[in-house]
Protein backbone atom coordinates (compact mmCIF):
# COMPACT_ATOMS: atom_id res chain seq x y z
CA UNK A 1 0.00 0.00 0.00
CA UNK A 2 1.48 3.41 -0.97
CA UNK A 3 2.42 5.79 1.78
CA UNK A 4 0.83 9.25 1.40
CA UNK A 5 3.28 12.12 0.92
CA UNK A 6 2.97 14.41 3.97
CA UNK A 7 4.04 17.43 1.86
CA UNK A 8 0.89 17.15 -0.31
CA UNK A 9 -2.37 18.05 1.43
CA UNK A 10 -5.11 15.42 0.95
CA UNK A 11 -7.45 18.01 -0.59
CA UNK A 12 -4.99 18.80 -3.43
CA UNK A 13 -6.76 17.83 -6.69
CA UNK A 14 -3.46 16.97 -8.42
CA UNK A 15 -2.24 18.28 -11.77
CA UNK A 16 -4.30 20.88 -13.60
CA UNK A 17 -6.00 19.71 -16.77
CA UNK A 18 -7.81 16.57 -17.77
CA UNK A 19 -8.61 14.34 -14.79
CA UNK A 20 -7.64 11.26 -16.78
CA UNK A 21 -4.55 12.43 -18.66
CA UNK A 22 -3.36 15.49 -16.76
CA UNK A 23 -3.09 17.26 -20.12
CA UNK A 24 -2.89 21.04 -19.97
CA UNK A 25 -3.25 21.52 -23.73
CA UNK A 26 -6.07 23.73 -24.97
CA UNK A 27 -9.15 21.74 -26.00
CA UNK A 28 -9.74 21.13 -29.70
CA UNK A 29 -12.42 22.82 -31.77
CA UNK A 30 -15.89 22.80 -30.26
CA UNK A 31 -18.95 21.17 -31.83
CA UNK A 32 -20.14 24.42 -33.44
CA UNK A 33 -16.72 24.89 -35.09
CA UNK A 34 -16.76 21.28 -36.34
CA UNK A 35 -20.27 21.78 -37.75
CA UNK A 36 -19.15 24.93 -39.60
CA UNK A 37 -16.20 22.98 -41.07
CA UNK A 38 -18.31 19.99 -42.18
CA UNK A 39 -18.93 19.68 -45.92
CA UNK A 40 -22.51 19.90 -47.19
CA UNK A 41 -23.90 16.46 -47.99
CA UNK A 42 -22.37 14.87 -44.87
CA UNK A 43 -24.74 12.93 -42.62
CA UNK A 44 -24.64 14.38 -39.10
CA UNK A 45 -26.39 14.27 -35.77
CA UNK A 46 -26.49 17.56 -33.87
CA UNK A 47 -27.57 18.16 -30.28
CA UNK A 48 -28.68 21.71 -29.62
CA UNK A 49 -30.12 23.65 -26.72
CA UNK A 50 -33.82 24.58 -26.87
CA UNK A 51 -36.13 26.27 -24.34
CA UNK A 52 -37.18 22.99 -22.70
CA UNK A 53 -33.72 21.34 -22.71
CA UNK A 54 -32.00 19.74 -25.69
CA UNK A 55 -33.01 18.25 -29.01
CA UNK A 56 -31.23 16.03 -31.54
CA UNK A 57 -31.36 16.53 -35.29
CA UNK A 58 -30.26 13.70 -37.60
CA UNK A 59 -29.86 14.07 -41.33
CA UNK A 60 -27.78 15.35 -44.21
CA UNK A 61 -26.16 18.75 -43.78
CA UNK A 62 -27.49 20.95 -46.56
CA UNK A 63 -25.74 24.19 -45.61
CA UNK A 64 -24.11 26.04 -42.74
CA UNK A 65 -23.49 29.76 -43.03
CA UNK A 66 -21.86 30.02 -39.61
CA UNK A 67 -25.06 31.20 -37.93
CA UNK A 68 -27.68 28.64 -39.00
CA UNK A 69 -27.23 25.09 -40.23
CA UNK A 70 -29.88 23.50 -42.44
CA UNK A 71 -30.16 19.73 -42.04
CA UNK A 72 -32.36 17.58 -44.29
CA UNK A 73 -34.17 15.16 -41.97
CA UNK A 74 -36.82 12.53 -42.67
CA UNK A 75 -39.45 15.10 -41.71
CA UNK A 76 -38.05 17.81 -43.97
CA UNK A 77 -35.40 20.50 -43.61
CA UNK A 78 -34.58 21.63 -40.06
CA UNK A 79 -32.77 24.82 -39.11
CA UNK A 80 -30.35 24.67 -36.18
CA UNK A 81 -28.82 27.79 -34.60
CA UNK A 82 -25.08 27.07 -34.61
CA UNK A 83 -24.51 29.03 -31.37
CA UNK A 84 -26.89 26.60 -29.59
CA UNK A 85 -25.03 23.44 -30.72
CA UNK A 86 -23.59 21.50 -27.76
CA UNK A 87 -22.60 18.25 -29.53
CA UNK A 88 -22.10 17.11 -33.11
CA UNK A 89 -21.05 13.87 -34.80
CA UNK A 90 -20.60 12.66 -38.34
CA UNK A 91 -22.59 9.45 -38.67
CA UNK A 92 -22.62 6.66 -41.27
CA UNK A 93 -25.36 6.39 -43.89
CA UNK A 94 -28.62 4.78 -42.77
CA UNK A 95 -28.91 1.03 -43.23
CA UNK A 96 -30.81 -0.09 -46.33
CA UNK A 97 -34.53 -0.53 -45.84
CA UNK A 98 -35.78 -4.07 -45.53
CA UNK A 99 -37.97 -5.36 -48.29
CA UNK A 100 -41.56 -6.16 -47.39
CA UNK A 101 -42.19 -9.74 -46.48
CA UNK A 102 -44.65 -11.58 -48.66
CA UNK A 103 -46.84 -13.93 -46.63
CA UNK A 104 -46.48 -17.57 -47.65
CA UNK A 105 -49.25 -18.91 -49.67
Amino acid sequence: MPVPDPAVPPSDPGPVGSPTTGSTEAPGPGPADRLRATAPGTRVVVRSRIVSGFTDTLGELRSCDGTVAVIDTRGGPAQVVVAHVVAMRIVPPPPPRRSQRVPPG
